[in-house]
């Protein structure tokens, strides 16, 4: 029997794509679907290998098996799909099927063409994004692992990797680069629950300041949300010691149920730069 992976590849060969288009909608009545991640580690490869980019879709209408959104559910996987290093996202759908196959409820866009209460969270997070979007273009998706317990099919922080542990939180861990500066991307996989972890970040010698934007933060970090990218101190030189301890950085995160979408959404940006080998 062909794998999804073997299938992937086959269509990838007699298309020619000049991109891929993905979907896979994993929240059900029945909790995460188990092999989300593995098939999303499935798509990135496939796309790299590819020199491909790859889009994907968010579910945005409930039917069937698959739960109403809240704001927590679709930051779940847009910052999913971001972290594993998709350039477009999509939502299905915007409007609102017709039929009773699958017991279709309202999407963004009602059967009478308004906007719903989805339409609003959408819009919600979607700012999030946008707020972030010209960074997350310029990035080169280099790696991704996952804390504990691993999903299926993904693999585990590295001994010498960047991010020495993360404790309490079901997490993805995304790796990018933007020619010689590095990011760390962490993205909370517990969208029901409440709930904080800690991630533990070896010391970072932060480069010359070129993003502006966002909020000062340095040492110890609480980030809001269901997604964070670590950022150097806002300063325009270089300071004489790392901007993080050699012992590590405390960083703390929250699940997406615990972000309210008020204030300071808690995402931060680099540029960092790794000391020699992290």
């Amino acid at each position: 029997m062909e794998t999804y992976e073997q299938h992937v590849a086959a269509y990838l060969a007699a298309v020619k794509p000049a991109f891929i288009s993905y979907d896979h909608y994993p929240i059900t009545d029945k909790g995460l679907r188990a092999d989300y991640y593995r098939n999303l580690e499935i798509i990135r490869r496939a796309a790299q290998e590819q020199s491909l980019p790859f889009w994907a879709f968010t579910l945005s209408v409930p039917h069937a098996i698959y739960l109403p959104p809240t704001a927590a559910r679709l930051r779940l996987q847009l910052f999913s799909d971001l972290a594993y290093g998709a350039r477009g996202l999509q939502y299905f759908t915007y409007a609102t099927p017709t039929g009773n196959d699958y017991d279709w409820k309202p999407a963004l866009i009602d059967a009478q063409g308004k906007p719903t209460s989805s339409h609003d969270l959408a819009r919600q997070v979607n700012a999030e994004i946008r707020a972030i979007e010209t960074l997350i273009l310029r990035w080169n998706s280099q790696d991704v692992y996952h804390s504990e317990p691993l999903p299926e099919g993904t693999r585990p922080l590295p001994s010498d990797g960047p991010v020495r542990s993360v404790k309490n939180a079901p997490a993805v861990i995304g790796l990018f680069k933007d020619g010689a500066d590095d990011y760390i991307m962490f993205v909370h996989r517990d969208s029901e629950n409440e709930g904080a972890g800690h991630y533990r970040i070896r010391s970072w010698d932060p480069g010359p300041h070129r993003d502006r934007q966002g909020p000062n933060l340095a040492g110890r970090h609480t980030l809001a949300g269901k997604r964070s990218v670590l950022k150097r101190p806002r300063s325009s030189c270089v300071p004489a010691t790392p901007a993080f301890s050699s012992s590590s950085a405390l960083i703390q995160i929250f699940s997406p149920a615990e972000y309210d979408g008020t204030g300071s959404p808690g995402y931060a940006w680099g540029p960092f730069r790794c000391p020699g080998r992290c």
